[in-house]
């Protein structure tokens, strides 16, 4: 019988972690004031660029590969040091132009 409970009670978790999940939305809007807190102008264009990853029970949100949000229950937790280095390299990046960066061949204008 005890087991049954047990069985129950974990299926009953499992279902409403599912069903309370947070979506992409909600961790956008939740980083985006997030930005407040770290003194910095919200930027639509470094969210657009975040992946979301859904994993039924929790949910996640990376920038080039650093976990900058985590969802469970309904809540997002935001890992802000790993959002302020994320901000911080995005910036770097639109600053460096494309093909030009560390070991890029230099590329001629005059054809052979």
């Amino acid at each position: 019988m005890k087991i049954k409970a047990n069985f129950l009670l974990t299926l009953a978790l499992v279902v409403t972690a599912i069903k309370m999940n947070p979506d992409e939305k909600y961790h956008a809007s939740t980083m985006m004031e997030g930005f407040k807190n770290l003194d910095t102008p919200p930027d639509f264009e470094f969210v657009k660029r975040c992946e979301f990853h859904d994993y039924f029970v929790f949910s996640l949100v990376t920038h080039l590969g650093r976990p900058l949000s985590v969802g469970l229950f309904g809540n997002v937790h935001i890992l802000y040091k790993n959002l302020e280095t994320s901000i911080h390299e995005h910036y770097l990046r639109q600053r460096i132009p494309p093909n030009r960066g560390r070991g890029a061949p230099e590329v001629s204008e005059h054809s052979d």
